[in-house]
């Protein structure tokens, strides 16, 4: 009898039967799909060629077979027990499912034509929290980028087909700063205040300063010296900007030692002025001056960038750049973004009238777990209030 005939026979006889082992059957070829798509997925963990749309993979217990292709190798894991399921399909015959504990891919089944053995293509990885791989490797992502690989224990970046370049070897000062602001942005919340402060008084008080120092011998004083007094001047009135997240508790320091970003061929520098809130504006001109000088020499030394307790940017004098917002230079709490001074058309003292005045920018970046939004705001306030009145500075 031919197996037409037989299935005609079988559906005269068992038409409700055929019918619902034809549901579970298609069931079952669902599930086969789903569980054909986790292995495809698990593929990209492991070395070796992927699966072509359409194809099935068996492999045999401990050995290998090409299928549509593709080859796959079976690895075991010694030790660990199978779990078998079992599916009923009504009718003379049934599909086992073994697996591993932990494992969502099959390593056998068993139907009514023969067996799929699927094995273990790579070694199963635990996805609980307490696994001890890092997070990529935890979910199952490659250890590299596209255009990583990796060469002798060593990282190797490859540049696209076509690509001229020149790779600049890194300097240490560049290899540590790059480490301390990507430990900064990842572990600490930043958040960031901006204001507007009219700086003309601040610039007349400079015009009025300098000839004094010019006749004394003493540096010019430039539009940072100020901020970087005024900034000092806000800390002291307002302490809390001037700490340091410590875990357990906030260390508040009792000096005033505020760091100046300054820009080298070398990389970028941070030389510290110490005790700013007690220095005149000529010595804090010189200091700048000559720690500035150093860091274009590159012969700072740790004394003269260690210590410092808050951190000033300037990228508007030098460079015009309106506003920007700085990444927090760790165990500081905040760090103070300076824009370029711009004039701008505001109102006038009577109705109708109109005057031109300089504002100049600057953005705060706090580290919320040590300063609230009110104390940030606090601190710009007084640091707003010294640039707009300079005099009281010299108080």
């Amino acid at each position: 009898m031919s197996a037409a005939h037989l299935l005609r026979h079988s559906r005269k006889q068992f038409p409700v039967t055929f019918q619902s082992a034809l549901l579970q059957l298609r069931s079952l070829h669902n599930a086969l799909d789903c569980e054909r798509s986790g292995l495809v997925r698990y593929f990209s963990t492991a070395s070796g060629s992927f699966p072509t749309k359409g194809n099935v993979l068996l492999v045999s217990t401990g050995a290998e077979k090409r299928i549509g292709g593709a080859r796959f190798p079976q690895r075991k894991q010694p030790g660990k027990e199978l779990e078998t399921s079992k599916v009923s399909l009504g009718l003379n015959g049934s599909y086992t499912c073994r697996r591993s504990p932990n494992n969502f891919i099959p390593n056998t089944i068993t139907g009514l034509n023969g067996s799929l053995s699927c094995g273990q293509i790579a070694s199963a990885r635990s996805f609980s929290s307490s696994a001890d791989l890092p997070p990529h490797q935890e979910i199952g992502m490659p250890s590299l980028s596209p255009t990583m690989t990796e060469k002798g224990g060593r990282k190797e970046a490859l540049a696209a087909p076509g690509l001229s370049y020149t790779d600049v070897p890194n300097a240490q000062i560049r290899k540590v700063t790059a480490n301390r602001l990507l430990s900064s942005k990842q572990t600490i919340p930043h958040y960031y205040l901006t204001v507007d402060t009219r700086v003309d008084n601040l610039i007349k008080l400079r015009g009025e300063l300098n000839p004094l120092q010019e006749s004394s011998g003493g540096k010019k004083i430039s539009i940072n010296d100020l901020v970087i007094k005024a900034a000092a001047l806000a800390l002291r009135k307002v302490p809390q900007c001037n700490s340091s997240w410590m875990n357990d508790f906030i260390r508040q320091y009792h000096n005033v030692n505020i760091n100046v970003a300054v820009q080298t061929e070398h990389g970028l520098f941070v030389p510290v002025i110490r005790d700013a809130d007690k220095k005149g504006l000529g010595m804090i001109a010189e200091e700048v001056k000559q720690l500035a000088q150093r860091a274009r020499d590159n012969s700072l030394k740790p004394d003269d960038y260690e210590g410092g307790t808050f951190t000033i940017s300037n990228l508007g004098g030098p460079f015009g750049i309106k506003q920007f917002c700085a990444i927090i230079n760790p165990p500081q709490s905040a760090i103070l973004a300076i824009g370029s001074a711009e004039r701008r058309v505001i109102p006038g003292s009577a109705n109708g009238q109109y005057e031109f005045g300089s504002f100049m920018s600057a953005t705060m970046s706090c580290d919320h777990r040590v300063i609230d939004g009110a104390i940030g705001a606090e601190f710009l306030k007084a640091f707003k209030g010294y640039i707009e009145n300079p005099t009281s500075m010299l108080l």
